[in-house]
């Protein structure tokens, strides 16, 4: 019971969230690896990356609050994908279509302009013809072009895949 007063007290504390020292904030970190307290350990990212102006974008925080919220509480994935922009967004994309996070997969994409991933997340995991064909006419490039067309022409949409192909430049 103690405990967890303790680590109520220190999540709340503004202290870490106002820190400069990377030390001491590592040092906090560290004591939230525990595996009972992922959850705490969210809080206590939040504070810092979103309140601090010394280590917000900061890329190794930002990563570990997806990791972890990856591993703890996926219903935060989507708000921290749109709120954070240093991680990677190759790898965060793979993490979200093995853990079948297919939208948040194909908002990581769209959002480091992975555009072909993306289109194969539309394709393969989603499976919307549709919305690859949105996609391809705001991001207008022949990749992805390419992609729909070869996709229309698996599902029997030869006419379209033929526009298509003629649309594409020669190589």
């Amino acid at each position: 019971m103690q405990n967890c007063k303790l680590i109520d007290l220190v999540v709340s504390s503004t202290t870490l969230a106002e820190s400069k020292s990377r030390g001491q904030v590592v040092a906090a970190f560290k004591g939230f690896m525990a595996p009972d307290l992922p959850h705490k350990l969210i809080e206590l990212l939040e504070k810092i990356v979103f309140q601090n102006p010394t280590f917000s974008g900061s890329f190794d925080l930002e990563t570990l609050l997806l990791v972890t919220t990856f591993k703890v509480d996926v219903s935060r994935v989507m708000d921290y994908i749109n709120r954070l922009d240093n991680f990677d967004g190759s790898d965060f994309g793979e993490i979200a279509v093995k853990a079948q996070l297919y939208e948040e997969a194909l908002a990581v994409f769209k959002k480091f302009n992975l555009n072909v991933q993306a289109v194969n997340v539309l394709l393969y995991n989603i499976q919307s013809i549709k919305r690859v064909v949105k996609f391809a006419f705001l991001v207008e490039e022949d990749a992805v072009w390419s992609l729909l067309a070869n996709a229309q022409h698996e599902a029997g949409m030869v006419d379209d895949a033929i526009e298509l192909f003629m649309r594409l430049k020669p190589a």
